[in-house]
């Protein structure tokens, strides 16, 4: 058995554990946008009795998004989230 596959396939393992570094603290990050979101959605339902359409929007595309950086974190996907794909629709 060679030496050169067993390296490539360490390298890809490390690559790996940085995206995954990367993703858990963006995660973190959304998670408190997300926070964000609720507390100006019940002050927009209190205030004006209404939710503000645009963060109802946005805060289910960044719900979107955190599902994908669990899938990728917990390897039920190889599809890396934006930043290195595009924020979903």
């Amino acid at each position: 058995m060679s030496q050169q596959p067993q390296t490539a396939q360490i390298k890809d393992h490390l690559i790996r554990v940085a995206y995954m570094v990367m993703y858990c603290i963006i995660f973190y990050i959304a998670w408190f946008i997300l926070i964000a979101i609720g507390i100006l959605q019940l002050l927009s339902n209190i205030i004006f009795k209404n939710p503000n359409n645009n963060l109802t929007t946005f805060g289910l595309s960044l719900s979107i998004y955190i599902q994908q950086i669990v899938r990728f974190v917990t390897y039920n996907t190889e599809d890396k989230p934006f930043p290195l794909d595009s924020w979903p629709k």
